[in-house]
């Protein structure tokens, strides 16, 4: 037949024309049994070629006897080709700008939709000082964080996930994360029913290979304790302003990943000048050009070496030693950073003196 193996080999494989007078004779096919038992004497093929590339070939076959082509129907054939050729290229490459423009708004859709969960602005308790933000990548993805105070105006909770995927269905899961646990979160239910309530509501709803990785904290404001889960998310870290580190690690799987889960409340206190810090996995797997991370060891050591500094100075000082690290490599995931320091009286809440 005309889809004979051989003749592809021989076409487009080898990236040019044949012309085969009498299949019988020619012993390149002579030996290619769906041709000869198709009846095929005659075949005239050319390759579809794009630069170095062959898109397939344009075959023409005779029954009638040997010799029905010759080489001024090579020649004509091969043009043919050529055009054609060029014309699936043009098609192919409007497609492509095609899907690029549908890509293009699908991750300026998602954007809109990250950033409208985004808070606009921060509280601002006394003795204590915050920051936070969101640097995106190229594209979306599903970071998002909140702080709040709640209305006793005793409570201060923090909230940073990260939804599994990219795009607008990344988007799309954030907003629904953010919808389940906003309530319970303003209400005060306790941090591990919270979880494990958002958890199975997530698994019920999404696929399964949706789920968010969240840390949420609790903040007494009068005497720095703080309650917190760390669900799958990479761990927090508590700065002592002696220079110690202590890393905050998982209570419990990813929310939404396991039908039923169950999670623990950790605890621990903040001293004056001491520094929380949470984040998602964009600061510690951004990469070099030699595909090495920054990883937590990095991130601890650039945190502890700007503990002392305002806390917009020090997310500053953090994301200038990340650009250095990336020299120019692209962000493949967004960077979120929350920073909350309790301060040493309302005088103590600039940094460094």
């Amino acid at each position: 037949s005309l889809a004979s193996s051989s003749l592809i080999k021989e076409v487009v494989e080898g990236r040019q024309a044949a012309l085969v007078l009498d299949v019988r004779d020619d012993e390149r096919f002579n030996q290619a049994q769906s041709m000869i038992m198709s009846g095929l004497r005659s075949i005239l093929a050319a390759p579809l070629l794009d630069g170095n590339r062959a898109l397939g070939l344009i075959v023409l076959g005779s029954t009638r006897g040997a010799r029905a082509f010759d080489e001024d129907d090579m020649e004509l054939l091969v043009s043919m080709a050529s055009v054609a050729a060029m014309r699936i290229s043009n098609v192919r490459l409007a497609e492509e700008a095609a899907e690029r423009r549908v890509m293009e708004k699908e991750v300026a859709l998602g954007r809109r939709i990250q950033m409208a969960l985004l808070p606009d602005h921060l509280p601002d308790p006394d003795g204590w000082e915050i920051h936070a933000g969101n640097l995106p990548s190229r594209g979306v993805s599903g970071d998002i964080y909140k702080v709040f105070e709640r209305d006793d105006g005793e409570t201060l909770v923090i909230l940073v996930a990260d939804v599994s995927g990219k795009g607008i269905a990344a988007a799309l899961l954030t907003a629904s994360l953010e919808a389940l646990s906003a309530g319970p979160l303003e209400e005060g239910v306790p941090l591990d029913d919270c979880c494990r309530r958002v958890s199975q509501l997530l698994y019920e709803r999404t696929p399964p290979e949706k789920f968010a990785t969240a840390f949420i904290a609790e903040v007494e404001l009068s005497s720095g304790r703080i309650r917190y889960v760390n669900a799958g998310h990479n761990p927090g870290l508590v700065l002592r302003v002696g220079g110690e580190a202590e890393w905050l690690g998982s209570c419990g799987v990813p929310l939404g990943l396991l039908p039923e889960a169950e999670y623990t409340v950790g605890e621990f206190e903040m001293s004056p000048r001491d520094v929380l810090m949470v984040y998602t996995d964009g600061l510690t797997e951004a990469s070099n050009p030699d595909g090495e991370e920054f990883e937590e060891v990095r991130l601890k050591g650039s945190a502890l070496t700007s503990r002392l500094k305002p806390l917009k100075e020090m997310a500053r000082h953090i994301e200038e030693e990340l650009d250095r690290f990336t020299a120019g490599e692209p962000y493949a995931d967004d960077r979120t950073l929350v920073l909350l320091r309790r301060c040493a009286g309302v005088a103590g809440c600039g940094g460094e003196e």
